[in-house]
């Protein structure tokens, strides 16, 4: 009998133990987040290219930490907050990539590549494309160049029933499309980043972008520019500003301020005090530089 009574006593302590030493969601998903803003501090530590690249490989790293968080337990609240979480790892990992690719020729590195963006897609149209909550990570796409989001924001727009989700996937649908005819503006300046581009984004990315065509892009992001200005009830989360009102300046810098478009016009003085119309120098090459004081 004693040595009944002390196997129940061991194995309660045992289960104890195993009970304390096994963190909670959200104390994983906490860890998680300490560990990225370390990462995230080394950046502006960083020196050398070499030190850049390794630590945009450590950012890498977290997006899958995340979405395991997130697969797991699904029906957890920090699903939503780790997969937005995600979100900003494959966004920042490739943004360090795509920056040492633009400005280190003969320096490559990858973007996301382990599958993250795709199962982020996966995850939300399994769990959460219902979801109120669903909009911070919709927003967060907006920052994005993945092709893989475009058809998520799509879906949301469609068929989420929540308006602030459909206002912000909106907005990130237009200024998705946005930031991909960028990269393919630039790639036809300089033929070199087309190679670059496929190892950050995925193998035949500017050749996916130059199918749909320059035209067919624009009028692409201006449909969804337009479908967002309906939304001034709406809050663009970083800026403070609403959804229709950030629609409607990129609207205007699309149709008025973009290559091959006529410049409008701009009246004041020069730096003799004189008066001029920038048409008074129709057919010269133009500099306009804006300063102020305070």
């Amino acid at each position: 009998m004693k040595t009944l009574t002390l196997a129940l006593f061991l194995f309660s302590l045992n289960a104890t133990a195993s009970s304390e030493e096994q963190p909670t969601p959200a104390q994983r998903y906490r860890q998680h987040i300490r560990d990225y803003n370390i990462v995230s501090r080394e950046i502006t530590r960083s020196k050398t290219v070499k030190d850049r690249k390794a630590v945009a490989r450590r950012f890498d790293e977290f997006a899958k930490k995340f979405l395991d968080i997130a697969d797991k337990h699904s029906k957890d609240p920090i699903a939503l907050t780790a997969i937005r979480s995600a979100v900003q790892a494959i966004v920042t990992t490739d943004s360090r990539a795509q920056n040492i690719a633009e400005f280190h020729p003969g320096t490559l590195v990858a973007g996301s590549s382990d599958g993250s963006t795709q199962r982020v897609v996966n995850l939300v149209q399994r769990d959460h494309l219902m979801s109120n909550r669903l909009a911070p990570i919709c927003d967060r796409m907006r920052f994005s160049y993945r092709p893989e989001f475009e058809p998520l924001l799509v879906a949301a727009i469609k068929e989420n029933p929540h308006r602030d989700v459909h206002g912000l996937a909106q907005l990130a649908l237009a200024q998705l499309l946005h930031n991909q005819l960028r990269l393919m503006d630039l790639a036809s300046d300089r033929p070199d980043l087309v190679k670059r581009y496929g190892t950050i984004y995925g193998r035949g990315y500017i050749d996916r972008l130059q199918r749909i065509g320059r035209d067919q892009l624009v009028k692409r992001m201006e449909t969804a520019y337009e479908a967002a200005v309906q939304f001034d009830d709406v809050t663009n989360i970083p800026f403070k500003t609403s959804v229709a009102e950030k629609a409607k300046s990129e609207l205007y810098e699309l149709r008025h301020l973009s290559k091959g478009k006529l410049a409008p016009e701009i009246q004041g003085q020069d730096q003799d005090g004189r008066q001029f119309k920038l048409t008074d120098y129709r057919g010269k090459v133009v500099l306009l530089y804006f300063w102020q004081e305070y």
